[in-house]
């Protein structure tokens, strides 16, 4: 049992509602066309769409009660005798019934934020927890204040540990998160330039991820990447921190990196005398699975269990999913770009091991004024990182070409001409990296691109 009818009126802040029947909520839904029997629907409402309109829908679908925040909707609904609540803000009290819950549980909580790699990271540590204790956790990109609450409100009474994920775009979102989530443990993956238009400065996305130590709960542990910027915005703090860095390691009990290696389709790494083999390219999955261990180890585990179940780890689809193709590698890092993550990525294309070396790439968003400085610097990076050619896609295409170089490279604005072109310049046995924003829509790539990979070869055969 979650709560009765009662309780979450209280919890909401509703006076007003009439205890038709004292139900026993279980489950709560904010989607109408997903309601079982006995739900409690909670109408949220967003910039294109207003759920207080499908409510009556929900109840007709078996929902027990519901909590709207537009007052006619209410009154109208309570003149049927329904369980009716009525919040000021149906978002706001998703999150104070998330809280209240969260009170409930027995779970240790553990809230993963940062600029890159924070839902790789989140995915590690329920990987890794999972296999000896009872773990629930995020799913998807939940990571927000309607998602990080519903993940808390899909935990179970019983589950020892529940991994959640902490996103923003706007100051101010990580401190309510941490507040709703209040967890043992937290972890900050890094700061990078991402959503860097609504913030203003790296230094200000810093504090924006520091202050998830708002929430954190007495004698609880924080485990930050060693930057300048999130030491600044920590410094003075009282709570228990524990950094960690692959290029500079704090040496220390938890946190002594002794060696590690990188290849082409995963890594190697020593810490504290246990080697650990992770299935993951890329250095940025490298420090994900530091700071995941550091996480588990706090959580009980040991390094020979954490070192049993690495070898369960893999990516999230559209992050850096290296699909291997006949003679080609196709990575698929399409969820997302900043500068640091397309960083990551050259560096994973340059370790393939394919002579001839294609980077897709797409615009990366909300970088404000610095967004074309920014996208020269990212073609110089690829170019860099052994790039024979550049696919630039976007309204800073040229930008991406400019830092490349014109010579190697092509500039689109049109989606159809860049796959086009990119299918042609396919000969079947290249590493192809695509990267680009989630609004660029670069996923739509794989598929012709792997038919394109599978026909070459079987023609050459032929």
């Amino acid at each position: 049992m979650m709560f009765s009818f009662s309780e979450l009126a209280d919890i909401v802040g509703d006076r007003t509602s009439r205890r038709v029947n004292e139900i026993q909520i279980r489950r709560f839904c904010i989607d109408s066309r997903k309601i079982t029997s006995g739900d409690c629907f909670i109408a949220i409402k967003g910039e294109h769409f207003d759920a207080n309109r499908f409510a009556e829908e929900a109840l007709s679908k078996g929902a027990s009660a519901a909590v709207l925040d537009n007052p006619e909707t209410a009154r109208k609904l309570r003149e049927k005798k329904h369980n009716i609540i009525l919040a000021e803000n149906s978002t706001a009290a998703l999150g104070k019934i998330a809280s209240a819950w969260r009170d409930r549980i027995n779970a240790k909580v553990i809230a993963v934020t940062g600029s890159a790699g924070k839902t790789t990271t989140r995915e590690m540590l329920k990987t890794i927890l999972s296999q000896y204790r009872k773990t629930s956790g995020a799913e998807k990109s939940f990571n927000n204040q309607i998602g990080l609450p519903i993940s808390i409100l899909n935990a179970e009474k019983d589950d020892e540990f529940l991994v959640l994920e902490a996103g923003t775009n706007a100051v101010g979102e990580i401190e309510k998160l941490s507040r709703i989530a209040r967890p043992d443990i937290a972890i900050i993956t890094c700061v990078l330039p991402a959503h860097i238009e609504g913030f203003g400065s790296l230094e200000n996305i810093a504090r924006e991820k520091a202050s998830i130590i708002e929430g954190l709960k007495p004698n609880g542990m924080l485990i930050c990447k060693s930057q300048k910027e999130l030491i600044d915005a920590l410094r003075g703090d009282a709570a228990n921190i524990q950094f960690f860095s692959l290029n500079n390691p704090l040496v220390g009990r938890e946190n002594d990196i002794e060696s590690f290696e990188i290849n082409y389709k995963g890594s190697k790494i020593t810490i504290s005398g246990t080697q650990f083999q992770i299935p993951l390219p890329g250095k940025g999955n490298l420090e994900n699975f530091i700071a995941a261990r550091l996480a588990a180890v706090r959580c009980g585990l040991s390094d020979e269990q954490i070192k049993k179940a690495a070898g369960k780890l893999k990516t999230e689809g559209g992050r850096l999913e290296i699909i291997h193709c006949r003679q080609s590698s196709v990575i698929n890092d399409c969820y997302n770009s900043n500068p640091g993550s397309l960083a990551n990525a050259a560096e994973v294309l340059a370790a393939q091991r394919q002579a001839v070396k294609i980077a897709v790439a797409g615009d990366m968003k909300e970088l404000g004024e610095s967004s074309e400085q920014l996208h020269i610097q990212a073609g110089r990076k690829l170019r860099d990182s052994g790039a024979d050619k550049l696919f630039a896609f976007g309204d800073f295409a040229e930008c991406m070409l400019e830092g490349f170089g014109a010579d190697a490279g092509m500039a689109f604005e049109d989606y159809d001409a860049l796959e086009r072109s990119l299918l042609e310049e396919l000969r079947g046995n290249e590493a192809l990296l695509i990267k680009g924003s989630r609004s660029m829509r670069l996923e739509r790539l794989i598929e012709p691109v792997i038919s394109r990979i599978e026909n070459i070869n079987s023609y050459s055969k032929g």
